[in-house]
């Protein structure tokens, strides 16, 4: 089968790990040509220099984008066409070489902008961006969620446009990390030398369904106790934000660690004390995953896919319970024994998950729409 995989967002966040990881995952198997359409300048791996690319200027989900992706399919004439967005383009007129218009797979990973008003507070947007996944479900073939929560999400909101077995769950994986070599991140050497071997974890977006602040409230209760303990939050700190949030005594034992590659961040995992994640919604939720790929112990809060991707390897807290969150991680730190436990469940249960199998789910799903 030949493949047109939309690679326009290997550079975002999540939505571009899952384009880098599926993408190589797919291109190492024999059943598949693929060809990607990327923006121009992005570097792609060593790997796919052998790929047929169709360079892209336009942001994906813009008029221009649209066009775009649709003016690669004229060109490729593949046999399916998969949107890892909601770029869902209108191929009507555009033909295979056997005269029939290329079917659509859409992956659509959350619908995060609907849920949680502070993420696109402006009616317009919402509206727009609610439009967006209509028209993805009306134009695509299958659409692919990383979650069951996911799938209730989209059939709850669009209950006209989603079809019996329309809607595939394939979940994501974290063990291509497995395979990067680890470097210490330069925000280590601004902590004080005493907090640098006995840290916490944790992302640092401060969107309000993220819910950090519940995770440094029970961080200062236990900073009190733990007087050598320290908090990374990975990624980059809004002017002011702990400043607002701790007490002056303790800004320095927590730190934002600025964007990071995944060299760093596989050090982390690999030396945190554990990864304690509050957020109140995510579409699959990577990070516990990929910490438990190397053994650090997960705390999350039980909401939305999260219980779904930690299962019983890791603590479940309900969200914003800062009495929870403080006695789970409290327990983490005291109790070697416990906390070993957690980390051999941990492994275990990532190992559940890999791209290879994600990749084979994807290709049943193109397969289906043949």
């Amino acid at each position: 089968m030949k493949i047109l995989f939309d690679y326009r967002m290997a550079t975002w966040s999540g939505i571009g790990r899952y384009s880098r990881s599926l993408a190589r995952a797919l291109h190492k198997r024999d059943d598949i040509e693929l060809c990607l359409i990327a923006m121009t300048g992005n570097i792609l791996p060593d790997d796919f220099c052998d790929l047929q690319i169709i360079q892209a200027d336009k942001h994906p989900l813009s008029a221009g984008g649209f066009r775009e992706l649709r003016n690669a399919a004229a060109k490729v004439k593949p046999d399916v066409v998969h949107c890892t967005h909601i770029t869902t383009p209108n191929l009507k007129g555009v033909m295979r070489s056997d005269g029939r218009t290329p079917p659509i797979v859409t992956t659509m990973h959350d619908l995060t902008p609907l849920l949680i008003d502070d993420v696109m507070s402006s009616l317009m947007k919402r509206a727009a961006y609610s439009g967006l996944n209509q028209r993805s479900l009306n134009w695509s073939k299958a659409v692919i969620t990383p979650s069951e929560h996911t799938k209730s999400d989209i059939e709850r909101f669009f209950p006209r446009a989603v079809s019996e077995g329309l809607i595939t769950v394939i979940p994501l994986a974290a063990d291509e990390l497995l395979n990067v070599e680890p470097t210490r991140p330069a925000t280590m050497e601004c902590l004080n030398p005493q907090f640098q071997a006995n840290f916490l974890l944790s992302m640092g977006n401060t969107k309000a369904h993220k819910d950090i602040p519940t995770l440094l409230k029970a961080f200062e209760r236990l900073a009190r106790s733990h007087l050598d303990l320290a908090l990374i939050l990975v990624g980059d700190e809004p002017a002011g934000y702990l400043k607002q949030q701790l007490p002056a005594d303790l800004q320095d034992r927590v730190q934002f660690s600025g964007a990071l590659s995944d060299e760093n961040l596989v050090w982390l995992y690999q030396r945190a004390r554990a990864l304690v994640f509050p957020s109140r919604y995510e579409g699959f939720g990577l990070p516990p995953l990929e910490a438990m790929s190397f053994g650090c112990p997960v705390i999350v809060a039980d909401a939305a896919s999260l219980p779904e991707v930690v299962g019983d390897a890791g603590v479940l807290v309900a969200a914003g319970d800062v009495d929870g969150f403080t006695e789970a991680i409290d327990q983490v730190l005291s109790d070697d024994s416990y906390a070993t436990k957690l980390e051999d469940c941990g492994l275990a249960r990532a190992q559940q998950f890999s791209w290879s199998k994600t990749a084979e789910q994807t290709v049943a799903v193109y397969k289906s729409v043949l």
